[in-house]
């Protein structure tokens, strides 16, 4: 099923042949590691890696996940080639990952905060992305910003591979602010909602790479029946008067993955 699944043209036997050890793994992953072998599918260049000196090593600290992401994306052109090349980055990493947990070279508890970084470089390159486009389709809204809070596993760094993201988007605008500066103005309730949708869809769109990650927002305000985004101090509003008690009690595993300068 794996080698029918693989891309015409992908030099397997010829990699398998230069690298018999290469053989165990596939066959460890085919065995032991559903998930991993899916990702195995998906993108064959996970097996490239494998073949770096480096690919056992420790994993590198957010800051060198962060450049090398930037670097991958230096060859985007456009908001598509984007969202492509985050998911195979991410994939690759977390492949390596996993790859090091099956092997025994790090464990389930190391591991999370790894997987958690690789999570929160992927979010915001592709924040960023989805805002500049968003801005360039409708403008600004004066005094206007947007914070992700990470909430659940994410929240405390524990993430692990079948994780699912905990986000809650909170925003905040001038209080005389009526819409947005772009050639398609919108109002600041809307504005914010529909940004907030471009990210969702932006992280669990299915595409040639597969989704990045499945989101769960059912932590934000009132549940499923709440806004998408919520405005900062309605936040504090319903914490302070609506909130059950474990709402309260997941908000201490609560970080803000990106915000607004200042």
């Amino acid at each position: 099923a794996y080698l029918s699944a693989l891309p015409a043209g992908v030099q397997l036997f010829s990699l398998f042949a230069a690298n018999p050890p290469l053989v165990d793994l596939v066959a460890e992953i085919m065995g032991n590691a559903p998930q991993l072998s899916e990702w195995l599918q998906r993108n064959p260049s996970c097996l490239d890696a494998v073949l770096s000196a480096d690919f056992f090593d420790e994993v590198a600290t957010p800051d060198t996940l962060k450049a090398d992401l930037d670097h991958a994306l230096s060859q985007a052109n456009d908001i598509e080639d984007v969202l492509e090349l985050t998911r195979r980055w991410a994939y690759e990493h977390k492949f390596q990952v996993g790859t090091q947990v099956l092997r025994g070279v790090t464990d389930g508890r190391r591991a999370g905060p790894v997987l958690t970084a690789i999570a929160d470089v992927s979010i915001i390159a592709l924040w960023q992305a989805i805002e500049a486009e968003f801005i360039r389709l409708h403008g600004r809204v004066e005094g206007g910003g947007v914070a992700l809070l990470a909430m659940g596993k994410l929240g405390g760094g524990e993430l692990a591979h079948r994780s699912d993201l905990d986000l809650i988007f909170l925003y905040e605008h001038a209080p005389d602010a009526s819409g947005s500066d772009g050639p398609k103005s919108l109002v600041p309730g809307l504005y914010f909602t529909r940004l907030a949708q471009r990210l969702i869809t932006g992280i669990t769109a299915r595409t040639a790479e597969g989704r990045l990650y499945e989101l769960d927002m059912r932590l934000r305000p009132s549940g499923d029946k709440g806004p998408i985004a919520t405005r900062l101090d309605g936040f504090e509003q319903y914490h302070r008067e609506s909130a059950w008690t474990w709402e309260q009690m997941a908000l201490t595993r609560a970080r803000v993955v990106t915000a607004p300068d200042g």
